[in-house]
Formats: C-alpha cells, sequence, structure tokens
C-alpha cells in the first residue's frame, strides 16, 4: 500500500448492516454477552483467527481424514461423530465472527486492518474451507453438480457483496444471507446428516411436495423439466434452493450497484452518497489538490456502469474456468477435487481480499490480476484436457503429475493471499499503531492507563 492508500484507509468509515431477523434476535445477543465474559486482553484479531481454526479443524476431521474425496460412499462410512463436529465448528465459527467486531469496540480497537483481517479470514472459509467440508460430510461427489452449485453457492454471492460495498461503500447482509442463516442453516443440515445418516439426503421428495415441484415446472418448462422435479432427492432440492437464494441475493446485488452509479452518474457530484471521506476519492476526478465534481449525463452514467461490470469479470472468469474443468477435465475432477476446489478457492480469496483493500483504500482493484489468477487456475485443467487427448497429447505427461499441478497452483496462490496480508498488515500496523494480535495498556485497562 501506497502512501495515499494508507492515508485514505485511515480515514475509512465503516458502514454496514446484517438485516438477517436471525442476526437480531439471537446471534448478536449472543455474541454481544459472551464478548462480555471475554477478557480484555484478547484482541480482535485472536478472536478472528481462533474462528478460521475452527473450520481449518472441521476441514482437517470431514475432508482430509474421512472423505477426501468427497464421496456418498466414505461419506455413508464416516461415522456420525464427524458430522456432528463439523457442525459444532460451524457454529463456533459463526460465533467467534460475530464476537470480533464487537471486542474491537468494546476496547475502541476498531480499525481499517481489522476489518481486512475479518472479511480474509471470511473469503477463506466461503472459498476454501467452507465447500469441501460441506461437500465431504453430505457426500455431494466428485464432479459433480452438486459439488460445483456448493461452491458456487459459497463463493459468488460474497464476491458480489464485496463488489457492491466497494461501490455504494456501504457493507449490507440482506435479510436472509449466507453468514447468518445459512451457517445455522448447514449446521443444521450437518446434525442431521449425523442423526439420519447422509443416505436420508438421497431419499426422494415426500410426494406432495414432488407433486407441486413437478406441476409449477411443468408451466415454466414442460414435462421434460417436470420430469426432472419430479425425480429430485432432499439433497437436490436444497442444493436448487441455496442456488436460487444465491441467484436473488447476487441479481439485487448488481442491481443496487447499476441504480447507485448510474444515478451518481447523471448529476454532478462532489461528495460520494456513501458519504466516506475516503471513498469519495473512488468517485472524483482530481485536479491538483482540488476535488472535482465528475460530468453529469447518460454517457457518464453508462460509462460508471460499464466499469462497474467490468470489475465483475475476474469472479466470471473462475466459474466459466470451474465449469470448463467440469465439462473438459472430469478424470481430474474423480482424482483430486479437493485439490482443484483449494486451487480455485484460493484465487478467488485472493481478487475478493484485493477488492476489499480498495474498497479502504479507495483506488482501483487490479482487474488483470484477477483475471490472471482465474486463467491459472485453470492450467491443470487444460494439461489433463492435453493428456486425454490421444492424437496431440503431451507423451510426458502423467495423470500424477497432473495433480501434481494442480497442487502448486493451489500453493502459488495461497502464497499470494500470505503475501498481501503481509504487506497490508506491516502498512496498516505502522500507520494506526494498534497491534495485530496484542492489546495495550490503554485499550485493556483504561482506567489504570488513564491514572498512570
Amino acid at each position: 500500500m501506497g502512501p495515499a492508500d494508507v492515508e485514505a484507509a485511515l480515514a475509512f468509515k465503516y458502514r454496514g448492516e446484517d438485516r438477517s431477523l436471525l442476526y437480531s434476535a439471537v446471534l448478536s445477543p449472543l455474541a454481544a454477552a459472551l464478548v462480555e465474559l471475554t477478557p480484555r486482553w484478547i484482541a480482535p484479531n485472536v478472536l478472528t483467527v481462533a474462528a478460521l481454526g475452527f473450520t481449518v479443524l472441521s476441514f482437517t476431521i470431514a475432508v482430509l481424514l474421512h472423505n477426501p474425496s468427497l464421496s456418498e460412499e466414505a461419506a455413508l462410512e464416516a461415522p456420525a461423530w464427524v458430522a456432528f463436529a463439523a457442525a459444532a465448528c460451524l457454529l463456533v465459527y459463526q460465533t467467534l465472527d460475530n464476537m470480533d467486531g464487537k471486542q474491537a469496540r468494546r476496547l475502541a480497537m476498531s480499525s481499517p486492518l481489522g476489518l481486512i483481517v475479518d472479511h480474509g479470514c471470511d473469503a477463506i472459509h466461503a472459498g476454501v474451507l467452507g465447500p469441501a467440508t460441506a461437500a465431504a460430510v453430505l457426500g455431494t461427489g466428485s464432479g459433480t453438480w452438486q459439488t460445483a452449485a456448493v461452491f458456487w453457492c459459497g463463493t459468488a454471492p460474497f464476491f458480489t457483496n464485496s463488489w457492491e460495498s466497494y461501490h455504494t461503500g456501504t457493507f449490507v447482509l440482506p435479510v436472509v444471507n449466507g453468514p447468518s442463516d445459512g451457517l445455522v442453516l448447514i449446521s443444521g443440515a450437518f446434525i442431521a446428516a449425523g442423526v439420519f445418516g447422509t443416505q436420508s439426503f438421497r431419499e426422494p421428495l415426500p410426494q406432495a411436495v414432488a407433486d407441486a415441484l413437478a406441476a409449477a415446472a411443468a408451466r415454466l418448462g414442460g414435462s421434460p423439466l417436470a420430469a426432472a422435479a419430479a425425480s429430485l432427492s432432499v439433497s437436490d432440492a436444497v442444493i436448487l434452493g441455496m442456488v436460487l437464494m444465491s441467484l436473488l441475493t447476487i441479481g439485487a446485488q448488481v442491481a443496487t450497484v447499476v441504480a447507485f452509479e448510474a444515478g451518481y452518474g447523471m448529476k454532478a457530484a462532489v461528495e460520494s452518497p456513501a458519504g466516506s471521506d475516503a471513498h469519495t476519492r473512488l468517485h472524483q476526478t482530481v485536479d491538483g489538490d482540488r476535488p472535482r465534481a465528475p460530468r453529469g449525463g447518460p454517457v457518464a452514467a453508462a460509462m460508471r456502469v460499464g466499469a462497474a461490470l467490468m470489475r465483475l469479470l475476474p469472479a466470471a472468469a473462475l466459474y466459466l474456468g470451474a465449469w470448463a474443468t467440469h465439462v473438459f477435465a472430469p478424470a481430474m475432477l474423480q482424482r483430486g477435487a479437493v485439490l482443484v476446489m483449494v486451487a480455485f478457492g484460493f484465487a478467488f480469496t485472493d481478487f475478493t481480499v484485493r477488492i476489499m483493500v480498495a474498497h479502504v483504500a479507495a483506488n482501483e482493484p487490479s482487474l488483470w490480476g484477477g483475471l490472471l489468477d482465474s486463467t491459472f487456475v485453470m492450467l491443470p485443467a487444460m494439461l489433463e484436457w492435453s493428456l486425454q487427448n490421444t492424437v496431440t497429447g503431451p507423451q510426458w505427461l502423467s495423470p500424477g503429475g497432473v495433480m501434481a499441478i494442480t497442487l502448486l497452483t493451489g500453493l502459488i496462490q495461497c502464497s499470494k493471499v500470505v503475501q498481501l496480508a503481509a504487506e497490508v498488515s506491516e502498512s496498516l500496523v505502522d500507520a494506526t499503531g494498534i497491534p495485530l494480535w496484542t492489546v495495550p495498556a490503554k485499550y485493556a485497562n483504561p482506567k489504570a492507563a488513564k491514572s498512570d
């Protein structure tokens, strides 16, 4: 981060809200009560990383130790306590994730760095750990549309929410959202898998529900769609419901950004409607030291909307690559779906955190860097396709070699996330004077600090 970025970050004012009724009635009061029991010497970022640690534990138990293939057979063979442990870890993660911000405000240690650390850990969970754990516990399979849908539902709304906050200056979670309602529902699914067995998700829907879905599908798409709807299993219906909710959420976020940017482009305003001094830099051109309002009009509005939509390209390229991997390299997914998900997940984490850093620093996120990440993680799939092509396939490449390259791409993407975290942390710790992992005495015991 350059000097101008650090200056903007110091002026940044976070604006956000979680409109979930479950969050307001249960999750937030629970986190507030637990924060009051938390020692003041525990730094907010320690809670954030501890939350991520529980998702790492869940991933280790469910994926690495019991179901690295994500197969239904391995999920059926796993003991019930694996599903219960995954549910418990997810709920603890959610609670600690709700506590860290409250602890920061309690200690007067809120900072842009804390926001980025929190968002980055959430991105790692949403893109790397969470989808693989859910696929392993529920046994959605390697290379299936169900597993692809789980990954998409975990990552796509997360990215578009970050993209929306970058443009509007406000981070808003809707009435039904993944971090609050979604994690509780997934925990409930894990508990159900532990109680009734994973096979319960493979059962057909109750006849009345299947008939209602078939009738609705017949009106929309005729008899083929109706037949498909009538044959859905419980798992299929749940995942399709998640996809529908994700599509509605993304559609609302895109509509919000388009309306915001079009409205701003139609008028000549000096200050951003978001009201954030740092965010104002995003919506101004600068002539020397004097801010100058952009010209308003239809052309300006169209240009702003186009620029906003262009910033979605890294995510679009990532999902295009995931689709191409699913279609052209299914054998690679059968051999190592988890490695593929981890590589794509860290690419998602990298460009998602970068757009949050750009939001805090009020600068432009790297479009080409995100596109490069999305293209790079497609390399193993391209090599796999070449390997399966008996005419032009390279003789030196083996299936094991493809998986080794997949692992390498994941490690490279992970190293990029670590490097970004180190650079941002160093810049903002020096600028704010707020330590990353410890609580200074003036925050831990403000009364004693004043008396001194």
